[in-house]
């Protein structure tokens, strides 16, 4: 292939054409590609550094966003710990507050313990005074019975004389001995009349633990410590078998304004269906009422149920009065 000829121009300005040489066109081929790198890497330049100015410029916000971020959450921990400190202010003051409470509780409790003993104190008293009035009657008795002893000796010494006389005498020894039984028997029943309720726990949680517990409410007549202290008692047997009673019992004025008849009675239970305490159920209760009935069976001591619509089927009312004394007659 022929060479292209290449003008070149002449000192006189005259135009020269010359063949090109292969080596000069190599090195404006080179020079050529070298200019376009050239210009490539220039403008790669450029972007690099727009690039690198976008990424300072958003290193710069975010550590900005950082900084102002961790100034609110640190303003916000202020705040919850500002919020911590009241709450735990007013903690400490309701619990100040239940502590003054319960203290004022517990010397209410001490004052009523105080009134229990002193009322304690004076049962003893009247127990001596009962012992004194036992020995007084045993005296009396030992001597009713040497001076029944003569009079036997001195019949059996007339017994000669006359068989009405003997008679007359053996029936005498008889209603002696009859009266010693007798006066044996007050004595001990005296005795026990002056006596504190007492109750058989074991029996008596034995029986509600027979039907499932509910809720019941005890309380006790006015105006005796003894009264409190039998009531209590059974309040406190209650909650220990599973019953939901109140904490603290409430006082009544009297059975007898409840209802003439119920003076006659120790304890009286309300309830809404007296019927469930039939007693055919007691040998095998099924019942809450009739197990309950049960338990108060086993006190020993007089009761009565009552009708009470007015009370839901789930509760019951135990009102407990004065002692009466020896009861002769059975419960109903």
């Amino acid at each position: 292939m022929p060479i292209p000829a290449k003008q070149i121009p002449a000192p006189n300005n005259t135009i020269l054409s010359l063949p090109d040489n292969p080596e000069i066109q190599s090195l404006n081929t080179q020079i050529t590609s070298l200019g376009k790198s050239s210009d490539t890497w220039n403008t790669a330049y450029l972007w690099l550094l727009f690039a690198a100015i976008v990424v300072s410029f958003v290193t710069l916000y975010a550590q900005y966003s950082a900084l102002k971020l961790a100034k609110r959450r640190s303003d916000k921990q202020s705040e919850l710990d500002a919020a911590k400190n009241r709450q735990l202010a007013n903690e400490l003051s309701k619990r100040d507050e239940a502590i003054a409470t319960l203290n004022t509780e517990a010397a209410h409790a001490n004052r009523e313990a105080g009134r229990a003993n002193e009322s304690a104190g004076k049962a003893n008293e009247r127990a001596q005074s009962i012992e004194n009035a036992n020995l007084r009657l045993r005296n009396d008795l030992e001597n009713a019975v040497a001076e029944s002893r003569s009079k036997q000796a001195e019949l059996e010494r007339e017994q000669q004389r006359t068989s009405e006389e003997q008679r007359k005498t053996a029936e005498a020894q008889r209603e002696a001995a009859k009266a010693e039984l007798e006066l044996k028997k007050y004595v001990n029943a005296l005795a026990l009349a002056q006596a504190p309720r007492a109750i058989n726990e074991r029996e008596f949680l034995a029986a509600l633990k027979l039907a499932q517990p509910k809720k019941a409410e005890v309380l006790y007549q006015d105006g005796s410590s003894e009264t409190y202290l039998f009531a209590n008692s059974i309040h406190s047997l209650l909650g220990q078998a599973g019953w939901d009673v109140p904490q603290k019992m409430a006082s009544f004025p009297s059975l007898i304004e409840m209802g003439g008849e119920l003076g006659l009675y120790e304890i009286v239970v309300a309830m809404n269906r007296i019927e469930l305490t039939n007693p055919f159920l007691l040998g095998n209760p099924k019942t809450t009422e009739s197990a309950l009935w049960k338990a108060i069976l086993s006190l020993g001591r007089g009761g009565v149920a009552l009708q009470d619509k007015s009370l839901s089927e789930d509760e019951f009312k135990i009102y407990v009065g004065p002692r009466l004394g020896v009861l002769l007659t059975p419960l109903k």
